[in-house]
């Protein structure tokens, strides 16, 4: 490849990254000016590539794919070259795993990154010797897909909070206090004019956390296997990192919300969104009970023998209530106390804050901890927030005792 058409290139992943920086922040004129800048790039780049088959196949995902006679065969390159190469390949398909497209030269770098490698101290790990820790997708008489199973997914509970996003590590948020406000006074001519109470306010404060772990991966896995473990890997983080932020959501939760409701009737339930939660809180209210709850719901019926929860129109596979969506996870995640089958009713953004450090960090290497003298690929994964209770009032919870039967309102 010419100086030039490499020099292009490096400028143009530059401004690509440039673009992805300020894309959500800077001003439409600027966003313009950029855009208009990496097309431009991205036409010289077509133009002085002659007969050299670049690809540009997703600018938004920066994958920029290069195919020439003269890009150095992988084991050529040196020590530093495959780290980085290794590296950037890597954390692009983790950070967009859908739809990124690994190549052959890809794999063949994965190849290049592993000599003897010591087992790694956390159980389970990924083994080739061992089927249910990864030697099922090693190449055998029979087919190797991987199948993600569907119970691997679960609903994002941050979605339903607020988000508050900081580059602070602590701090506070204040707010007026719940209070009864009283109307103003009737006065009558030349009667003085009464003071009024003044707003109470309050503070509640927040701290940022460090969630994070460690993935090793050995070489003899990846150099063995015919599927697109690393992406697989990509989408089991993800999947992880919902189930940490749901947790931590959760246990706010359950610390703050101390209103209990015992749940057997319709009526039960009309009465926390009518009565028990203030007005406020109604219009923007939801739900979220678990698989053993949500069941126990859609067997509710009114008097008249109507199943209490309705179809979503917009969703064809989700229930509501009164209008009011409802979010199921699996007991597993929110868990059932004894017979009693908890959930959630109320203003979400209201009772609870999620304070996002705005960090995901998630950095492979072959060189640093223990991954060097065993030679795996270790990919370290830290998430930073915090979760705050605003205003417990905004939530109720029920308790839906499972041990018996739905009751009719009559009954």
């Amino acid at each position: 490849m010419n100086k030039e058409l490499r020099k292009l290139l490096k400028q143009y992943e530059e401004k690509r990254s440039e673009f992805e920086d300020v894309k959500e922040t800077a001003e439409l004129d600027e966003l313009r000016d950029l855009s208009s800048t990496l097309k431009e790039m991205k036409e010289r780049i077509t133009i002085l590539s002659e007969d050299r088959e670049i690809v540009l196949d997703n600018v938004e995902e920066r994958n920029v794919e290069i195919k020439a006679n003269n890009v150095p065969e992988v084991r050529e390159l040196t020590i530093e070259e495959l780290e980085v190469e290794y590296e950037k390949t890597f954390v692009r398909a983790l950070r967009k795993p859908i739809g990124v497209k690994l190549t052959r030269r890809d794999f063949e770098v994965y190849d290049r990154v592993l000599e003897v490698r010591d087992a790694p101290t956390v159980n389970p790990h990924f083994q080739s010797a061992v089927g249910e820790d990864g030697g099922f997708i090693i190449p055998k008489s029979v087919s190797t897909m991987i199948h993600e199973y569907k119970r691997g997914l679960e609903a994002d509970l941050t979605k339903l909070v607020s988000v508050f996003k900081t580059n602070i590590p602590s701090g506070e948020f204040t707010y007026e206090k719940l209070s009864t406000i009283t109307p103003f006074v009737n006065v009558s001519e030349w009667q003085n004019i009464p003071e009024i109470e003044t707003p109470q306010f309050e503070r509640k404060e927040y701290k940022i956390s460090d969630y994070a772990g460690i993935l090793p991966i050995p070489r003899q896995l990846l150099q063995d296997t015919d599927q697109n473990l690393l992406a697989y890997v990509a989408k089991y983080i993800s999947k992880k990192t919902i189930v940490t932020r749901n947790k931590a959501v959760l246990d706010k939760l359950k610390e703050a919300v101390t209103n209990k409701v015992a749940v057997s009737t319709v009526d039960d339930v009309k009465d926390i969104l009518d009565l028990k939660l203030d007005i406020a809180f109604r219009e923007n209210a939801q739900l979220v009970t678990n698989q053993t709850g949500y069941n126990y719901l859609r067997k509710m019926k009114d008097k008249n023998g109507n199943y209490l929860l309705q179809p979503d129109v917009t969703q064809s596979d989700k229930y509501t209530l009164d209008g009011h969506t409802i979010t199921v996870l699996p007991d597993r995640t929110l868990a059932n106390t004894g017979k009693k089958a908890p959930f959630y009713v109320g203003d979400f953004e209201e009772a609870i804050t999620f304070v996002d450090r705005g960090v995901y960090e998630i950095t492979p290497t072959t060189i640093g901890g223990d991954s060097f003298k065993r030679n795996s690929y270790d990919i370290r994964i830290i998430d930073r927030f915090g979760v705050v209770s605003l205003d417990p009032e905004a939530l109720v919870m029920g308790q839906i005792d499972t041990s018996v039967a739905p009751a009719s309102p009559e009954a």
